[in-house]
């Protein structure tokens, strides 16, 4: 019986949206491990008053070893939970400590793979992506063909993979349903 889908991916690969398709198709809570750790941050890092931070901010206050500590505490505590569809970020399948491993145990893994330059554009057209920000698009398109290609065998380990280079997010989320039936997890095999 499936408890947590988790959707891994590139920037712009539509993971916080399809989260939010997926769980409201099933009944389920959809959970943005970024928003998770913006609302974390002032907890962690011992700020005054509840007001979430920016990725960006985090990034750029903290830096990048910081912020993958603090996303590893969230990701941790929302794979205990049940009946959830989980958006991590871009990179966080390949941090180290078994980040993935983890993911796996959890339930099924859902890889949502594209077009470098599709998912470059979507990725680009957001303002919290603090390893794309004030690049050129030449520059950001190294930056991200270089990081997936080292995200590659981590996101490759997926239960299934789905396309999403084009498609409504409606009809991407079917494409997921299918390629989870076709191995026989989703959440309507109770």
């Amino acid at each position: 019986m499936m408890k947590r889908v988790t959707l891994v991916g590139g920037m712009g690969s539509g993971k916080t949206t399809l989260s939010q398709v997926l769980a409201g198709r099933w009944g389920w809570d959809a959970v943005d491990l970024d928003r998770r750790i913006e609302e974390k941050a002032p907890e962690h890092f011992n700020l005054d008053g509840p007001r979430a931070m920016s990725i960006p901010t985090l990034f750029e206050a903290y830096g990048e070893p910081a912020f993958r500590r603090l996303e590893r505490t969230c990701l941790d505590e929302v794979l205990g939970r049940e009946d959830v569809v989980i958006a991590t970020g871009g990179g966080t399948p390949a941090q180290p400590g078994g980040a993935m491993d983890d993911i796996l145990k959890a339930g099924a893994a859902v890889w949502l793979r594209g077009d470098t330059d599709a998912l470059l554009d979507r990725a680009l057209a957001t303002s919290n992506r603090p390893l794309l920000a004030d690049l050129t698009r030449g520059e950001a398109r190294e930056i991200y063909a270089a990081l997936e290609t080292a995200r590659r065998p981590h996101y490759a380990r997926a239960t299934v993979s789905v396309d999403v280079t084009e498609g409504a997010p409606r009809i991407i989320a079917e494409r997921i349903e299918d390629a989870l039936a076709s191995i026989g997890h989703g959440p309507w095999t109770r």
